[in-house]
């Protein structure tokens, strides 16, 4: 998803200020842009932008599981998304040790895989206190049953948003 999010934010682009360019030009957990830039540009053309990530995850992974702060991370989204934050934000919550166990059964582990337990758990905790200050906003999905019942709960908490 990282890829097709880059591709999509560099057609973004052409619409962004100076300080949303430079905001695309952050690169994201995966390396690649964030994709949050595209978020604020499209939602006064009222389309419905799907991201991988957005603040919520900044915060989560810099803010908290590098312990950068959350006042830092904050006063950058101030800055380039001038408060902008998504209708909805789904959680897909698993303990980080099942997680890392199935992206290695996948083959799919990566650099963030080789972090410290206590970095997991720090990125963990911080999602679940934003759930839980931000219930109109959050919603938290059980990741760990099967795919096709994660999938059907994901898309039972997008759907209502799609027609709008």
């Amino acid at each position: 998803m990282g890829t097709q999010t880059e591709n999509q934010c560099w057609r973004c682009r052409t619409d962004c200020t100076p300080a949303a360019n430079l905001t695309a030009s952050m690169p994201g957990a995966d390396g690649l842009p964030s994709s949050f830039v595209c978020v604020g540009w499209n939602r006064p053309q009222d389309r419905t932008v799907l991201a991988d990530r957005f603040t919520d995850s900044t915060l989560a992974y810099q803010g908290y599981g590098r312990e950068l702060g959350e006042e830092a991370v904050r006063s950058l989204h101030r800055i380039a998304c001038a408060d902008l934050e998504p209708d909805l934000t789904v959680l897909l919550d698993m303990d980080p040790e099942t997680a890392l166990a199935r992206a290695r059964e996948r083959g799919q582990a990566n650099r963030m895989d080789e972090q410290a337990a206590q970095f997991y758990d720090r990125v963990r905790h911080a999602y679940l206190a934003m759930a839980a200050r931000q219930p109109h906003r959050f919603h938290v999905v059980d990741a760990r049953q099967a795919p096709e019942t994660v999938a059907a709960a994901v898309w039972e908490a997008v759907k209502p948003l799609l027609g709008r």
